[in-house]
């Protein structure tokens, strides 16, 4: 064992930690001292963390690669002899194998069920299981944590007889279950219920090219993949924080890919492909050989649109998780505005994916087409209930399909047949169709899709049967009411209600004659014998058991005249059992011999007879002929079914779109949003109309809608909480929506087509990164610089607040000139008011328009309320005091910093400047504020708002260029 070969005299002496770092450094060394992990295994080492896992490090052995010590004498045949050789294949794999009623594990692999499943070790040894009951939340536990498992089933080898069955059991792989196929289906067509399925992350493989990186997803339990091309690091990031994959990352090692810092921390995996065109196929054989999968069954999605068809860049992070796609701290979760709160959770995921992978310009017309129709749709459209296609493809591949997922299958298929033959479906089938084939990589005609979708559906109703159709097809019953009815539903409830019984007739029949034989038999011996029936659920056996005393039971007739009373319910002295114990009983009969267990140890107080035995063993075998003759017709049906897998798995979209959109929009209809208006790709046009746009987090008569058309670059200025951030993300959220097609919260709107969309907020330090705000906000600014483009959407909202006023403002400055010089549409909101002074003095921007959130009051007390309606002009008080106060900080804090105003080194200017709709109002506000100083006023009348903050501008630039550098305007009544 391991601890012997680290010198330890006793292993109490030295803390689990440290035990820990003397067998992590014992992996890195060489010899026979030396644990044989692998590099994976090696760092899953590093991160125990359970003292129940830590205690068993010193126990590893060093001398086969399971890292068990293996104590039988034996080793030819035995089971850690095949969990060694298993091991050896499979290295990086755990392996659970089944023994009897348990699923076991050996070495390291017992310590990655303590650590990540919470078993416990069996004794001191490197040894843990768990029941075959509790395999799949087991199995759940281990691909949380990033591991694949390879399960091991038992199979009694062929012409085997009885009483062998147990020293000559063979094992065989069953699968490998891993974080992108985490569902067992071992046995699973036998299953009477829904087989819980969530739908896996797929494989993700990252080469380096000449023109960018490549990434290539295989979606494992689909049986499908799709490859992006010439991505920039920015767009690469974007597009895995979009998509989680399935651990390791795959990399191409040509030695010259380097990934962005973003992604060094992920788990990664080296493949030796020679050129970068190779790389996908390489990629599907990693997966299937891994899986132990067929590659050939593998199919290619549609890549990227290219020139104007090509679709936007991938949502970058900071920009999600403003929007809430991605969760964030503070922000409303989209999802919960584009769905209702009951749509399922596969639209949910489909909508969400849809919106982080914008679609490209036809894929997005033609998910507006279909919007469009469901919008004016008069007629009910068929509905199912979405199948996941992973599961479908995975189960209906392995021979596994059960009955509850033939029917879910059935009622797809019935839905799309009924929609395909509908007349006033035939624009609507046409625009899902196209949405279709861009999901699942398969195009079929509707003429084919509905022929090809009816006949599944035939064969699937000629054998399985809804429950009304099975309803009659309950497990045998013992007439003289002797042999419990658990005993009958232990042995047949796993076939029964699953087919049609016309199916297995033959079987069924043989069955029940061997059940009745049973009865007669048991009835039998109980009037012969006066004994009492037991049923022993752990050895799945009916047994007479001899009396010591008097139960009391109530009889049926038939059963009162088994045992030969009279019926009344009182019972007669039939001993044993829970009842009165009383002295002596009857000695057992000569034609009774002794119970034995299924391990052959005899049985205390159990007895059968001969026929007894043997009507049993009949039974069971007739019950075993009949579990294989409904598991035979299931798995021929799923033989059936598919080569017509385009049919079935396009039925499965075809209903996954429909329901999805059909929710979507519906939903939005009852929030009054609207179907904008996409521009063609071509369209040279860059401006964004939106007329009543508001947050997409509030239903409409909560909200401030705003009409706006917008392009070019927009400096908004606006005081604290009066809507600057909330308006960005309603016109940006607006803007996605519709280039994927959707509706968005808008009374109307046109909208152009764009190639990124970026929104920059707040941000935090990340110390783990040794960043500061300040840093991440530059790290954003490039990613913008050299992502975006003259058809890029950009939302900056307070760059240059982490620093110095005088630098965020020069900073501010030269990115408004940068935007302008490359003509980009940006809206730039800011509080660095100085801004206004510093590009009086610099060229004029043509695209620069000032836009502001201005501020209403009440006339009475004077309190501020914003209007949040956005308008032409400036904003020149942040108002930074109103909100402290409206915070609640305390009054003698906010007075010592209202006079530090006055009084402090930035002195109130001498001169004001400003324009007011109510000049009364305005000079009861300068005598409040000034009440110890004279004020003398200057009025001018002009015939304009718009004239008057014109004229207001003018002035100021004039004064200051007078010298006069302390004026500033007040805020706008």
């Amino acid at each position: 064992m391991l601890f012997s070969c680290l010198g330890v005299s006793s292993l109490s002496l030295l803390p689990q930690r440290s035990l820990l770092r003397m067998a992590i450094a014992c992996t890195s060394s060489a010899g026979e001292s030396s644990l044989q992990l692998t590099p994976f295994w090696r760092q899953r080492l590093a991160e125990l963390t359970k003292p129940a896992a830590i205690a068993l490090v010193p126990y590893l052995s060093t001398e086969n690669a399971l890292c068990f010590e293996n104590k039988v004498a034996r080793t030819s045949g035995t089971l850690v002899e095949f969990a060694v050789l298993e091991k050896e294949k499979r290295p990086d794999q755990l392996l659970l194998i089944r023994v009897g009623e348990f699923y076991e594990a050996f070495g390291f692999d017992a310590l990655m069920l303590v650590q990540w499943a919470g078993l416990n070790p069996m004794g001191s040894k490197c040894r843990a299981g768990c029941p075959v009951q509790n395999v799949q939340a087991t199995l759940d536990a281990l691909t949380s944590a990033g591991l694949t498992v390879a399960v091991y089933e038992e199979v009694a080898p062929a012409g085997t007889g009885e009483g062998r069955f147990r020293k000559l059991k063979q094992r065989v792989l069953a699968q490998v279950v891993s974080p992108a196929s985490p569902v067992y289906h071992y046995e699973a067509c036998l299953s009477p219920y829904q087989i819980d399925y969530a739908e896996p992350p797929p494989f993700a493989g990252v080469s380096a090219t000449a023109s960018g990186y490549m990434v290539v997803l295989v979606h494992l339990d689909s049986r499908a993949w799709r490859l992006y091309q010439r991505l920039s690091p920015a767009a690469l990031h974007a597009l895995l924080s979009a998509r989680p994959h399935a651990p390791p990352l795959l990399i191409n090692d040509l030695g010259d890919i380097s990934l962005p810092r973003a992604l060094a921390h992920l788990e990664k995996r080296a493949l030796n492909v020679p050129s970068p065109g190779a790389f996908p196929q390489a990629m599907i054989d990693f997966v299937a050989e891994e899986a132990q999968v067929d590659g050939r069954s593998f199919r290619q999605l549609p890549s990227r649109g290219e020139g104007l068809d090509a679709p936007p860049t991938p949502l970058f992070m900071s920009t999600a998780t403003q929007i809430g796609l991605l969760p964030a701290p503070g922000v409303p979760d989209l999802m919960r505005s584009v769905l209702p709160p009951d749509a399922p959770a596969a639209c949910v995921h489909l909508l969400r994916r849809w919106l982080l992978l914008p679609p490209r310009p036809s894929v997005a017309d033609a998910m507006h087409d279909a919007c469009a129709e469901l919008v004016a749709l008069s007629t009910a459209l068929p509905r199912a209930r979405p199948v996941p296609i992973g599961k479908l493809v995975s189960l209906l591949l392995a021979r596994q399909a059960n009955a509850p997922l033939f029917l879910e299958l059935r009622q797809v298929l019935a839905a799309v047949h009924a929609a395909l033959r509908s007349p006033e479906l035939a624009r609507l089938n046409k625009a899902l169709l196209a949405l279709v084939a861009e999901e699942s990589g398969l195009r079929l005609s509707p003429s084919h899709l509905a022929e090809s979708a009816h006949r599944a559906h035939e064969n699937i109703t000629g054998l399985v049967a809804d429950s009304a159709a099975t309803s009659a097809d309950e497990p045998c019953t013992d007439a003289h009411g002797l042999i419990p009815e658990g005993f009958f539903k232990r042995n047949e409830g796993t076939f029964r209600k699953l087919i049609r019984r016309e199916r297995v007739a033959g079987e069924y029949a043989a069955l029940e004659a061997a059940a009745r034989e049973l009865c007669d038999g048991v009835a039998e011996d109980v009037r012969a014998t006066g004994q009492i029936v037991v049923h022993d659920t752990i050895n799945n056996a009916i047994y007479l058991r001899r009396g010591t005393g008097k139960l009391y039971v109530r009889r049926s007739a038939a059963a009162a005249a088994a045992y030969g009373d009279s019926g009344d319910g009182e019972g007669d002295d039939l001993g044993g059992g829970d009842g009165v114990r009383g002295p002596g009983s009857p000695p057992t009969p000569a034609h009774l011999e002794p119970a034995r267990d299924r391990n052959k140890r005899v049985l205390a107080n159990r007895y059968l007879s001969v026929r007894m035995r043997e009507a049993t063993v009949r039974y069971l075998e007739a019950c075993d002929c009949a579990e294989r003759a409904v598991k035979e017709h299931l798995q021929r049906l799923c033989d059936e079914l598919a080569p017509a897998m385009p049919t079935l798995v396009t039925a499965a979209h075809w209903v996954l779109l429909s329901t999805t959109l059909a929710a979507h929009v519906g939903y939005a209809l009852e929030q009054r949003w609207a179907l904008p208006l996409l521009k063609t790709a071509s369209d040279a046009d860059r401006m964004l109309e939106l007329e009543g746009v508001w947050p997409y987090w509030l239903p409409q008569h909560a909200a401030t809608p705003n009409t706006l058309a917008w392009d070019g670059l927009w400096l908004l200025t606006a005081p604290n909480m009066a809507g600057k951030s909330s308006l960005m993300r309603s016109m940006l959220v607006a803007a996605l929506l519709a280039n994927s097609g959707l509706l968005a919260p808008v009374r109307s709107a046109t909208v152009p087509r764009y190639d990124a969309f970026f929104l920059r907020t707040t941000s935090f330090d990340a110390p783990a990164e040794g960043k500061s705000a300040f840093a991440q906000e530059m790290d954003d600014l490039q990613l913008m610089t050299r992502e975006g483009t003259r058809r890029s959407l950009l939302m900056l909202d307070e760059i240059g607040r982490g620093t110095s006023t005088n630098e965020g403002t020069a900073l501010s400055a030269a990115l408004l000139e940068w935007l302008d010089r490359h003509q980009m549409s940006a809206v730039f909101a800011t509080h660095l008011h100085e801004l206004e002074s510093l590009l009086a003095r610099l060229p004029t921007l043509p695209s620069l328009r000032w836009m502001c959130l201005p501020v209403a009051e009440a006339a009475a007390d004077g309190r501020i309320a914003m209007s949040f309606t956005l308008s032409e002009g400036m904003s020149r008080n942040s108002l930074a005091l109103h909100v402290a106060r409206g915070a609640g900080l305390p009054a003698d804090l906010l007075g010592a910093k209202e006079g530090a105003q006055v009084s402090g080194s930035a002195v109130a200017p001498a001169l004001y400047v400003g324009e007011s709709d109510s000049i009364g109002r305005r000079l009861q506000q300068h005598r409040r504020r000034h009440a110890d100083r004279l004020l003398e006023c200057v009025l001018v009348e002009v015939e304009s708002k718009s004239a008057a903050r014109e004229l207001e501008t003018r002035t100021i630039r004039r004064l200051k260029e007078l010298g006069l550098g302390r004026v500033r305007n007040v805020v706008k009544a």
